[in-house]
């Protein structure tokens, strides 16, 4: 699981860093957040079936 929480921090680590940079941009900043929630969670709901998928 800790390779799990570096992806995840490297991945949102970028859109941390613009927000602090620039606060006016919030929408933009929950967008992306949003954005990486949905592919983090396809690839996890992805893993996750695959694992639980019986051995022929």
């Amino acid at each position: 699981m800790n390779a799990f929480y570096a992806f995840a921090y490297f991945f949102i680590a970028p859109f941390i860093g613009s927000y602090q940079s620039n606060p006016a941009e919030f929408w933009t900043f929950a967008v992306s957040i949003v954005v990486a929630a949905a592919v983090l969670y396809v690839l996890i709901l992805t893993a996750w079936r695959r694992l639980r998928r019986p051995k022929a």
